[in-house]
C-alpha cells in the first residue's frame, strides 16, 4: 500500500539512462526499486546530483546520490503517465511521449485527464496532477501571446516595482532586453536555445527555474509560453503547475 500511495494501481517504468540501468542489472532478476522523487514537495523537479543535494541534503532524508554525470537529464521533464485501466487509456501526467505518439502505436484517440471527456477525480492518481507543483520561491505568471506581449507586460511589473525575473528562449533574449524600459533592472535567464526547440526548453526548464531561486528578493517571474504540439503540452503542464496559486490547475477545455 506504501509503494502504490494507498491506490489500487501501481505504476511502473523503465529508465534511459546507463547508470540507473546498470543499477537495476545490479540488483538482479526480477527486482526494482520502488522511491519518491528526489525532490522537496511542490520544488522544481531535480535534473542533476546538485539539485537534490540542494533539497535533501545528506543525513537524516538520504545517504547520498548516485550521480549521472554529465550525462544528466536527456529530456528534463518527468516521464508520462498513462492510466490503462480505463477506457480508453488516459494520459494523467503528460511527458516525452505525447499523446500523438501514443496514439500513433496504438492506432486509437487516448484520453488526457482535464479534457471534458474524463471525469476529475476525487484525488490525484498520478504525482504533480491537482496541486501547484515544480513552483520556484517567487511567483510565476506564463505570458503565451508572444515576445512584445512579454516585454510590455515586463515594463509594467518593473512599474508595478516588482523585482522581475524574466525566463525565455536564446534565440529572442536580446530583443527582450532590447524591448524593456532603459531603466528597467530586470534578472534574464535563458531557457532553451530557440522558440521552434520544444526538446530543449524542456531540458532547461527546472534548471532554469532553480536558478531564479538564487536570486535574491525576486518576487515576479515571466514565462514565454510555447506550443502545445507534442512535447510543448508537457512543458506547459509543467508552467500551469509552477504558475498556479491554487490546488487545481488543470488546463481549460
Amino acid at each position: 500500500a506504501t509503494c502504490r500511495a494507498g491506490l489500487d494501481t501501481v505504476a511502473v517504468r523503465v529508465p534511459d539512462h546507463p547508470v540507473a540501468l546498470s543499477l537495476l542489472k545490479a540488483l538482479g532478476a526480477g527486482k526494482g526499486i520502488a522511491a519518491p522523487s528526489a525532490n522537496s514537495s511542490g520544488r522544481p523537479s531535480p535534473t542533476t546530483a546538485a539539485h537534490v543535494l540542494q533539497d535533501l541534503g545528506t543525513g537524516d532524508l538520504i545517504a547520498g546520490v548516485v550521480d549521472g554525470g554529465m550525462l544528466g537529464c536527456d529530456v528534463g521533464l518527468e516521464s508520462t503517465v498513462v492510466d490503462c485501466t480505463s477506457q480508453p487509456p488516459t494520459i494523467l501526467r503528460p511527458g516525452k511521449v505525447s499523446r500523438e505518439d501514443l496514439e500513433k502505436v496504438l492506432g486509437y484517440e487516448v484520453a488526457v485527464h482535464g479534457d471534458q471527456s474524463v471525469k476529475a477525480d476525487v484525488g490525484p492518481k498520478a504525482p504533480g496532477m491537482k496541486y501547484r507543483h515544480y513552483a520556484p520561491k517567487a511567483e510565476l505568471e506564463i505570458v503565451d501571446k508572444g515576445v512584445a506581449e512579454l516585454i510590455r507586460r515586463g515594463n509594467e511589473a518593473v512599474a508595478q516595482g516588482e523585482s522581475l525575473g524574466i525566463m525565455a528562449p536564446q534565440d529572442v533574449l536580446q530583443q527582450i532586453e532590447q524591448g524593456l524600459a532603459g531603466d528597467a533592472t530586470v534578472v534574464l535567464k535563458r531557457c532553451g536555445a530557440s522558440q521552434d526547440d520544444l526538446e530543449s526548453i524542456g531540458r532547461e526548464l527546472f534548471g532554469t527555474l532553480r536558478d531564479f531561486d538564487d536570486v535574491e528578493g525576486l518576487t515576479l517571474i515571466l514565462a514565454l509560453g510555447a506550443s502545445e504540439h507534442g512535447i510543448g503540452a508537457a512543458l506547459m503542464n509543467r508552467l500551469r503547475k509552477a504558475a498556479s496559486k491554487g490546488q487545481d490547475c488543470e488546463p481549460s477545455a
